[in-house]
């Protein structure tokens, strides 16, 4: 389904408390689909394609306030009856700290391993780093080899689940006779640039203390965790009402690789969250 630029789709019945899903960057509403099962029965979801991905229509600019504005008039035209439940991924989830902060209408915040740290501040990353990378090429000459590229670092927590949300972020080019984004580079750069001047801790200070806010955290072999657990303390002192959540030897895309504790933990924010 669309509305305006936005695509979705649902799962469960709409007088469930309503939980709303945003993505990362480059991905689709296809990453919460291992977890569906788990939560259609309790709550109403609803899966949708940032702008720019997926199945959604392009904006002309994609600073997160925009993007927000999209995915409230996306939530205003279903007539919900409720709060909803923001759960947003990587860029997800710094689009759903920006939309809590701008909206009254966020029961829960739940940031999976995204959204409660500066991107800037990150060891070794420079903007130019950003504005002039690329992919190599030989990636997107096929669908196994652009799957190979995506295992990384990490190929032992690669799993079916993730190589269908991973091929659902490509689409062929007969034109050029390969793979691409479905989001275009500029658009992928719109998104990069919200992200790289995204203060969340002064974000998280505008946001209601009504709000329960959960920070999924993803630990591995890869991560920094000090600079990862050093920024969950400080948005919990800012926040009264926020609960870190750790996932030890877990990948960035924690819906994906411990798919049965995240729905657990989703249910359990929900139940209670931070206010104790």
């Amino acid at each position: 389904m669309m509305t305006n630029h936005i695509h979705y789709v649902t799962a469960g019945d709409r007088s469930n408390p309503p939980i709303v899903f945003i993505h990362g960057l480059c991905w689709t509403n296809k990453i919460w689909e291992p977890v569906v099962d788990g939560l259609k029965d309790s709550y109403y979801l609803i899966l949708v394609d940032l702008p720019g991905h997926g199945k959604s229509n392009a904006l002309d600019h994609y600073s997160f306030e925009e993007v927000s504005r999209e995915i409230h008039e996306l939530i205003a035209s279903l007539g919900l009856s409720s709060k909803v439940c923001m759960a947003g991924s990587s860029i997800g989830a710094s689009v759903a700290l920006v939309y809590t902060s701008l909206y009254q209408n966020v029961k829960n915040l739940i940031l999976v391993d995204g959204g409660y740290y500066p991107f800037s501040k990150t060891e070794g990353l420079s903007w130019s780093d950003i504005e002039n990378g690329t992919m190599p090429d030989h990636i997107f000459e096929s669908q196994s080899s652009f799957i190979e590229f995506m295992k990384g670092d990490n190929p032992s927590l690669w799993n079916p689940s993730i190589e269908q949300a991973v091929l659902d972020q490509i689409v062929w080019n007969d034109a050029e006779k390969k793979y691409q984004y479905k989001i275009n580079d500029d658009g992928q750069l719109g998104y990069m640039k919200a992200e790289w001047e995204l203060n969340p801790e002064e974000i998280a200070a505008g946001i209601s203390e009504e709000v329960n806010i959960t920070l999924m955290i993803a630990l591995n072999e890869n991560t920094d965790k000090e600079f990862s657990l050093d920024y969950a303390s400080r948005m919990k002192a800012i926040h009264p009402f926020t609960d870190i959540v750790i996932f030890e030897d877990t990948d960035h895309l924690i819906m994906l690789d411990a798919e049965t504790r995240f729905v657990r933990e989703v249910k359990r924010a929900l139940a209670g969250g931070g206010h104790k």
